[in-house]
C-alpha cells in the first residue's frame, strides 16, 4: 500500500488585539460624569485626556453662567512632593 499525505488546508492563526492606553484626569469635586468628546463615565468631571499622543485639556468651566458664578481655584502643589 502506498502511503499518501493529505494537506488539510488549515493554517495556524494568532488573534492579536491592539491595546490603546488612555489616561484621564478627573475631579470628583464636580460630580458629573462627563468629559470632552466621547469620554465619560468616571465619578467626576474629566479635565484632561491623553490618548495616542493627543491631549485634551479643560481650559474653562462655566457653571450656571447666567446666575451667581462659582470660582474654582487651581490647586497648589504640596511641598515635599506629597
Amino acid at each position: 500500500m502506498d502511503s499518501q499525505r493529505f494537506s488539510t488546508g488549515m493554517t495556524e492563526m494568532e488573534n492579536v488585539k491592539d491595546t490603546i492606553r488612555v489616561t484621564a484626569w478627573f475631579t470628583p469635586e464636580i460630580p458629573v460624569s462627563h468629559g470632552p468628546e466621547s469620554y465619560f463615565g468616571l465619578p467626576g468631571l474629566i479635565l484632561e485626556v491623553q490618548n495616542q499622543g493627543r491631549t485634551l485639556i479643560c481650559e474653562k468651566i462655566e457653571l450656571n453662567p447666567s446666575t451667581n458664578p462659582v470660582k474654582i481655584e487651581q490647586p497648589k502643589k504640596r511641598e515635599g512632593g506629597q
